[in-house]
């Protein structure tokens, strides 16, 4: 459904398709739930599903151990105020270097 917000959540071991991501064609995240993008309006935002439609709000890409803004590279996929738990909301925030910055890719 559009306009579900972006959570943080403890993976779930059945490789569930709503905690599942994918690079396109041009490198972009999306879901493999819905074939939806995460999008933000701007910094301290918080991300949401959105159908893609190749907007830059909704250009995010793995760039190292981050998840960055194709455009704006050093706004970033940021954990909201750090917090370690189920449902803490991600937001878009410019690169600092925390620990809640950072990311993996695992492939399954």
């Amino acid at each position: 459904m559009p306009g579900g917000d972006v959570i943080m959540f403890n993976r779930k071991m059945d490789r569930s398709p709503n905690q599942l991501w994918f690079l396109d064609e041009m490198g972009n995240l999306r879901s493999m739930l819905n074939d939806f993008a995460p999008e933000c309006r701007g910094q301290g935002d918080h991300f949401q599903m959105q159908p893609y439609r190749g907007d830059v709000r909704q250009q995010w890409r793995f760039e190292g151990n981050r998840i960055v803004n194709r455009m704006y590279p050093m706004e970033c996929f940021d954990i909201e105020r750090a917090e370690m738990r189920d449902e803490a909301l991600v937001i878009a925030w410019p690169y600092k270097g925390s620990i809640n910055q950072h990311w993996r890719m695992d492939y399954v």
